[in-house]
């Protein structure tokens, strides 16, 4: 199987392909099943994603890790697919209380709605930050190497979200 070379920055060395595969392949379907929450498609475009990345394997830097790479990839290969199919993707969203008993089940589920179509409602980039942030749990600075803006515009568009995702529950 083809070795990766060390490379400069890399924090991964000396992996085949087909461990990053299996290291990473979970991760970048979630990301993409949590974009377009279609199973099937989900599992195509993890295929798709991880083939491009063979592709362009050979002459990737090592400038940033290994899932930064493959998550530029999916979000690419993601947003090609969904401007093709034109959908609006949902989160998957985390719980909002415990479930232990039926009426908080009942308000969780109420909540994970709304919430839903608050997120559903943001703007592309802002979802992007979001899922990143609270739902891949990477801390501004990650954020700022994956989308390849600076820092305070990865701040400033959570603030952003939060804000609209506050008002659209409003609205709701």
């Amino acid at each position: 199987m083809f070795q990766q070379q060390s490379r400069k920055g890399d924090k991964t060395p000396f992996l085949s392909f087909e461990e990053i595969v299996k290291m990473y392949s979970e991760r970048v379907f979630n990301l993409i099943y949590s974009k377009i929450q279609d199973y099937d498609e989900a599992l195509d475009l993890t295929q798709d994603v991880f083939y491009y990345a063979f592709k362009g394997y050979k002459s990737f830097r090592g400038d940033a890790d290994i899932f930064t790479w493959l998550y530029r990839i999916a979000v690419n290969r993601t947003n090609r697919y969904l401007k093709k199919k034109k959908m609006i993707y949902l989160e998957e969203l985390p719980d909002v209380v415990s479930e232990d008993t039926p009426e908080k089940f009942l308000i969780n589920e109420e909540m994970k709605e709304k919430l839903r179509f608050a997120i559903e409602r943001l703007h592309p980039q802002h979802r992007e930050v979001i899922y990143l942030r609270y739902y891949e749990e990477l801390d501004y600075d990650k954020i700022s190497e994956i989308l390849g803006i600076p820092i305070g515009t990865v701040k400033s568009r959570i603030a952003r979200a939060k804000e609209e995702i506050m008002k659209n529950i409003g609205e709701l």
